[in-house]
């Protein structure tokens, strides 16, 4: 999968999901944490595209995490090693 896939489908289930979680939900509860609280089915679907975007993320993370700690860092030189800072 490529990196551009993985950032689109990611903002994709974040915004999503955001907005259903948003979104007033009078159903009835699945899991009831009081007698006021408790996520309904809206709740609960828009939790589950987050966690799947962001599941789809680290693994793509993950998978390529040596390349990705392989890559150029920005063009910024690395601080000098004591061993040269005390021989100059």
């Amino acid at each position: 999968m490529r990196r551009t896939h993985v950032i689109a489908v990611w903002a994709a289930c974040t915004v999503v999901g955001g907005f259903l979680l948003a979104l007033p939900d009078d159903g009835p509860r699945l899991i009831s944490f009081s007698e006021a609280h408790g996520p309904g089915l809206l709740d609960t679907v828009g939790a589950l595209l987050i966690a799947a975007g962001s599941a789809l993320a680290w693994w793509w993370i993950w998978r390529d995490r040596r390349r990705l700690a392989a890559a150029p860092s920005g063009g910024s030189s690395p601080p000098p090693s004591p061993a040269a800072s005390a021989s100059a």
